[in-house]
Parts: structure tokens; C-alpha cells; sequence
């Protein structure tokens, strides 16, 4: 009984192998693919563009870190309109958390950020190898600053040196 031939593409060739014959080599019919990146054909501003990108990445990261701890209360407070009221339907989850504004509310904007997050890539204003570390950053310091304004303990001789080290790191990238 005979086998149908196995074919792997590669990148520059395609290898056509039968259980009977040695692999054979073939070129290819159509030219290797080639990658476009919208990011790459935009031309730079200059310093403005680039501050106010990096403002702009701060902004997003502020918005995310400190709508997270509200977005975490906000579950707590599901949670416990879930043990009070004790009747599991199958869309009361969803109720619930639809009809909590201590939930819905910081997660609305924690989801704004989320869009102008993905618009400020889409844009190709900020390359990903800057506007990821610099979001991250902002929005580790600004969860960390809001979680202290709102009482949570933290051991400030971990988080201040941690929250530099990340500052650190986000310099190193972007130069």
C-alpha cells in the first residue's frame, strides 16, 4: 500500500519526501513572503512625537494601574452580593456584575485604555519595543501608588526599589 507524498514548506524551498525516494528539492512557484510593517514605513516627527508618544504611553499605563485595584473591589463586592443573595441562575453572574457600578465603572475604563492602547500601536506612533515597557511601567508604579492611597500594605523597602528598577529598565530600552 502506497503513501501520498508529505509536503513541508520552508521558508526559501519546498521538500517533497515519499516513503520510496530521497527527499527531493523544488523552488518554489511563488517568491518567499515578505513582511510588511506599517510601523516601519512611517516616517518620524521627530522629539515632539516621541514625547508625546511616551506621554501618551503614560497616560494608558496610569489609566490601567490605578483603575486596577477599584476593578479588584469592585469583584470583592460581586462576590458578596453573591453570598447575599444565594439563587445561582445561569445569567446571574453577568447580572451581577452588570449591575454593580463598583465593578463596571473602573472596568469600563480600565477597558478605554485597553482601546487607546491598541490605537496608539495601530497608529504606528509608538514602536511595540517602547510603548510595552513604557505602558507596564506606568501602570505598575500607578497600581502600586493608588493600592497605597487606598490603604493596602506594602513593604515600601521592596516597592519603591522595584518600581526604579523598572524605571530603569524602561530608560535602557528606550535609548
Amino acid at each position: 500500500m502506497s503513501r501520498a507524498p508529505r509536503t513541508v514548506l520552508f521558508a526559501r524551498q519546498l521538500h517533497t519526501t515519499h516513503p520510496r525516494h530521497k527527499a527531493t528539492a523544488h523552488a518554489p512557484s511563488t517568491p518567499p513572503p515578505v513582511f510588511y510593517s506599517p510601523a516601519s514605513a512611517m516616517p518620524t516627527a521627530g522629539a515632539a512625537s516621541s514625547l508625546s508618544t511616551l506621554l501618551s504611553c503614560a497616560a494608558i499605563g496610569v489609566v490601567w494601574g490605578a483603575t486596577n485595584p477599584f476593578v479588584r473591589r469592585g469583584t470583592i463586592a460581586v462576590e458578596a452580593k453573591k453570598k447575599k443573595k444565594q439563587r445561582a441562575t445561569a445569567s446571574s453572574p453577568l447580572l451581577l456584575y452588570l449591575t454593580t457600578p463598583q465593578f463596571l465603572v473602573p472596568q469600563f475604563l480600565n477597558q478605554a485604555g485597553g482601546v487607546a492602547f491598541s490605537a496608539l500601536l495601530a497608529s504606528g506612533a509608538a514602536p511595540l519595543s517602547l510603548a510595552v515597557p513604557a505602558v507596564n511601567a506606568a501602570c505598575l508604579a500607578s497600581n502600586a501608588v493608588t493600592d497605597v492611597l487606598l490603604g493596602e500594605q506594602y513593604r515600601l523597602a521592596l516597592l519603591v526599589p522595584g518600581v526604579l528598577l523598572v524605571a530603569a529598565g524602561l530608560v535602557l530600552c528606550s535609548t
